[in-house]
């Protein structure tokens, strides 16, 4: 950690809140229970000071002239202080004691100049209400101190359980003149309320150390703000900016936070001390929250003008809009460029075909290719199902279930940067001998040891009941089976997933129906062409053994492949299953409801070992979970889709599998949900470590 960073630290530890009544069950057992939560640790009530409107502490910090002109004394503070997590702060009156670094402090984004800054003006907005409300303080602001030396911080700031029970309100700030923690007047705010906080230097233009500054926190939505004017600046440069931070007490569950995940401080304007505005600030992130129990998903995002602040296991990173895409069912993957790409089944630029679209970890999306740019018939390709797939060349390749230059669909291969080219267009019109190409893929691309492309149509071929393919980097299609080949179609029938290569070589797969019960199959495929059923799913009485998959395989790290059944099980609502090569199947999970019903979307193993998917319904708001199970059948539901009004989070997670990305976030799409109903990109941080690099 560099040298800079001690002091703010250490200061930090010690500020941030709003005063209150005692706190919660979680307050440090050293500091007496009369104390109260400012933003800058724990004081004693008569050392935590309210200025009325009008009232100004004057630049020697000892007196307070009253809007009427008269004067009031403002003796130092006799008591100690503690900061967040019980350590003493304060010795008699303003002796400084560098106390342990807390966890108060959380995440911010920062910035410094070599002189001074004269103005900082930024706008948030009022989350939701926390779900769980156990005495726990939230803060969040932008501001101003001294990098270095002892420290004093200026702060427009908005708090839950703040100065009001069970309610958020903002305060302007200043710390800690004679030891006193000095906020105006506090003004009760609404969730959805536009806030508006400045400081601003009272001094001519080019005064590096102003001694008096005005700071402002205003709800813009009711028009009332709550000043400090001309506060002391306690004899500091301020050339210390936070664009954002985010500061907690007694947070002891990922629920005590509001429950949409992020909060973006925007509009931020920084002037220097001549009143220049700085065009491109470069914000640090400041993450402390490395160790804290519990992990809620802590990241910050930075931009010129934003600062985003995450506190949630969970976060909506992008709602799609139509035009840029919308139902995106396949998923995502991390391509070499660190970015994640994905595609949409409809919405884009041209008759709602669908698009392909690049979103990076912290949300900024970017739409690359919309199809039926040629028009229709969509020659280009319409309605991408599946996944992309980046090839060892660099190039993503993709499929689309219709369009073409048949309407069969096609095979396509885009680049980073959005150049599309169609390399094959299926063609089946109705099957038989005739028919040497398959339709309708719904399945990503595997790129197998060899460099070919394999994957899977779910119809045509010879009996129009889908196919398996092998393709050349470069274009050339080979059907290497056509399902259904077997009498009653015991070899399976409309393969909706993709194959995966095992480390023996051979390709394995599922196919959603057909086989012995014709409920589907698990089959085992040489990247030559021949192909064997390994189990038919509904074998069990009730088919407690599953049926129906609609994804395909993971190979795990026992040597077992495991996956999903969109239904049957115990109670006909899907199951996880594992698979031995040879074709042993063992049932680990039965769903039933609360927990999630019908599983669509495959699983993956992460860096921790165990599996997570999602179920495209149930769970308690019947819009999905998301869910993590041991390799011997322990679940545990991660979220539950829906929580948010509107299903601003997201809805019905659909056939793409979840990504564990570089970050070692899980990322993954919804089709339906988010501002529009058109979809979302998220991101669930549990706080498992990278994967191994590919």
């Amino acid at each position: 950690m560099s040298s800079r960073l001690t002091p703010f630290l250490v200061f930090l530890a010690f500020t941030v809140g709003h005063a209150q009544m005692p706190a919660g069950p979680n307050r440090p057992a050293t500091v007496p229970e009369a104390y109260v939560v400012t933003p800058f640790g724990y004081f004693h009530p008569s050392c935590v000071r309210q200025l009325a409107e009008g009232d100004t502490l004057l630049e020697d910090e000892s007196a307070i002239q009253h809007a009427d002109g008269s004067m009031g004394n403002l003796p130092a503070c006799g008591y100690l202080h503690y900061t967040p997590s019980g350590e003493i702060a304060v010795e008699g009156t303003t002796a400084v004691v560098p106390p342990m670094i807390g966890h108060s402090w959380i995440e911010a984004g920062s910035v410094t100049t070599s002189t001074s800054y004269g103005q900082l003006t930024a706008t948030w907005t009022v989350p939701p209400a926390p779900a769980s409300n156990d005495g726990q303080t939230v803060y969040f602001f932008p501001g101003f101190e001294q990098d270095s030396g002892r420290t004093t911080i200026l702060q427009p700031v908005l708090g839950w359980n703040a100065d009001f029970a069970a309610a958020w309100g903002i305060a302007s700030w200043n710390c800690c003149p004679g030891g006193n923690s000095i906020e105006s007047k506090p003004l009760s705010v609404t969730s959805g309320d536009k806030i508006n906080g400045a400081i601003q230097d009272t001094c001519a233009a080019g005064t590096p150390s102003c001694p008096t500054w005005n700071v402002v926190t205003a709800d813009a939505t009711v028009s009332k703000s709550t000043p400090l004017r001309s506060t002391s600046s306690a004899g500091h440069t301020f050339n210390w900016a936070f664009g954002g931070a985010l500061e907690v007490y007694s947070v002891s569950q990922c629920a005590d936070y509001p429950p949409n995940g992020q909060l973006s401080i925007s509009g931020i304007t920084l002037d220097d001390d001549n009143f220049n505005p700085i065009s491109n600030p470069v914000w640090s992130v400041n993450n402390f929250a490395s160790g804290l129990t519990p992990q809620c998903g802590y990241g910050v995002q930075v931009a010129p003008n934003k600062v985003t602040l995450d506190y949630a296991n969970f976060v909506t990173l992008y709602s799609f809009e139509g035009t840029d895409g919308a139902v995106p069912n396949g998923g995502l993957i991390q391509g070499s460029d660190g970015s994640l790409y994905g595609t949409t089944y409809s919405g884009g630029a041209y008759d709602g075909a669908g698009a392909v679209f690049k979103i990076t970890p912290s949300g900024a999306l970017a739409t690359l290719y919309s199809f039926c740019a040629q028009g229709y018939p969509c020659t280009d390709g319409g309605a991408p199902e599946a996944a992309l797939a980046q090839a060892s060349n660099g190039y993503l390749y993709g499929t689309t279930y219709y369009g073409g230059a048949n309407g069969d669909g096609s095979v396509f291969r885009i680049t980073p940067s959005g150049v599309l080219t169609t390399l094959h267009s299926f063609f089946c019109p109705g099957g038989g001998s005739s028919c040497t190409d398959g339709s309708s893929p719904e399945a990503a691309l595997v790129q197998a040891s060899s460099g070919y492309l394999y994957g899977t149509t779910f119809n045509g071929g010879e009996h129009e009941e889908g196919t398996v393919f092998s393709m050349a980097p470069g274009g050339a299609l080979t059907i290497l089976y056509s399902f259904c080949s077997q009498s009653g179609c015991a070899d399976g029938i409309n393969p909706w997933a993709a194959v995966v290569q095992a480390s023996n070589g051979y390709l394995y797969g599922t196919t959603g129906a057909g086989g012995a019960n014709n409920r589907g199959t698990v089959f085992r495929i040489t990247p030559s062409g021949l192909l064997n059923t390994l189990y038919s799913f509904c074998s069990q009485s009730g088919c407690t053994d599953g049926g129906s998959p609609s994804s395909g395989l993971v190979p795990a790290s026992d040597g077992n492949f495991y996956g999903v059944t969109l239904g049957g099980g115990t109670y006909g609502q899907g199951t996880v299953f594992r698979i031995t090569p040879s074709g042993t199947l063992s049932v680990l999970y039965s769903f039933s409801g609360s927990d999630g019903v019908n599983p669509d979307a495959g699983l993956i193993q992460a860096s921790d070992g165990n599996l997570y998917g999602t179920t495209i319904l149930g769970g308690a708001n019947g819009a999905g979970t998301m869910f993590k199970i041991t390799l011997n059948g322990t679940l545990t539901t991660l979220y539950t889709f829906c929580s948010l009004n509107g299903c601003a989070d997201g809805a019905y997670p659909r056939g793409g599998a979840l990504i564990q990305a570089s970050d070692g976030n899980l990322y993954g799409t919804t089709a339906a949900g988010g501002t529009r109903d058109d979809g979302t990109v998220f991101r669930l941080s549990l706080g498992l470590t990278p994967p191994n690099p590919r």
